[in-house]
């Protein structure tokens, strides 16, 4: 299995956000249409940047 760290834009709010998953497109579709508490702020949110690990431990560190 893989894990990514990714960053999320908004350029609505011009901020980034940071976060970490297994699946990055799905982690997306989750913060677009979701009520989480930060990124419900807007539907705007765009990836600009992934990287993959193989280890969850790394992946974390990084995050």
């Amino acid at each position: 299995m893989k894990f990514y760290v990714y960053i999320l834009y908004s350029a609505s709010l011009d901020i980034y956000y940071k976060g970490f998953s297994t699946d990055v497109e799905k982690r997306l579709e989750y913060h677009l249409n979701s009520i989480h508490k930060f990124t419900s702020q807007t539907k705007g949110w765009v990836i600009v940047y992934v990287q993959e690990f193989d280890e969850k431990e790394i992946a974390l560190k990084e995050d």
